[in-house]
C-alpha cells in the first residue's frame, strides 16, 4: 500500500513538472565527433573516442547533472545552466572544471525546434565537437 502510494506520489510530480517546464531532461545519442587539427580545420575523429559515436548520454534540465561519456559531471564540477530552453530558446549549459587544470565542456540542445528529436552540439574538455539528437 505504502509503494502504491509513492508511487503514485513520484508519477503526479512527474507529471506537474512536464505539464509546467515542459521535458525534464534529454537523452541524448552522439552521431559525429569531430576533431579540431592543426591547420584550424575540423575533421572527422578516428581517434580513441571514436568508440562514443551511437553512445547516449542523459542530461537532467533541472539541476544540469549528466550522466554517460563524454560529459559526466562528479562532484568537483562546477554546473552552469545558462538557458533551460524553451519555445524560442535553446538549451545551454557549460560544465567547469576547478583548478589547477581548468578544463570547460558546452552542451547546446535546440530546444525550440518542434521534432522530438532535437540536435545537439557540444565540446569535451578539448579539441573534439560532438553532435547527434537528443530527446
Amino acid at each position: 500500500m505504502k509503494n502504491k502510494f509513492v508511487a503514485t506520489c513520484v508519477g503526479t510530480a512527474l507529471c506537474m513538472s512536464q505539464a509546467h517546464a515542459g521535458p525534464a531532461g534529454y537523452v541524448c545519442t552522439i552521431a559525429a565527433i569531430q576533431e579540431l587539427g592543426m591547420t584550424g580545420a575540423f575533421s572527422a575523429h578516428g581517434g580513441a573516442f571514436a568508440m562514443l559515436v551511437g553512445k547516449s548520454f542523459a542530461i537532467d534540465r533541472r539541476t544540469g547533472q549528466v550522466t554517460g561519456q563524454p560529459f559526466s559531471t562528479g562532484p568537483n564540477m562546477e554546473i552552469r545552466i545558462l538557458d533551460r530552453g524553451s519555445d524560442v530558446d535553446s538549451y545551454k549549459q557549460l560544465i567547469v572544471l576547478p583548478s589547477p587544470n581548468v578544463w570547460v565542456k558546452y552542451i547546446y540542445v535546440r530546444e525550440q525546434i518542434k521534432p522530438d528529436k532535437k540536435p545537439f552540439w557540444a565540446t569535451d574538455y578539448g579539441n573534439l565537437i560532438y553532435s547527434g539528437t537528443c530527446e
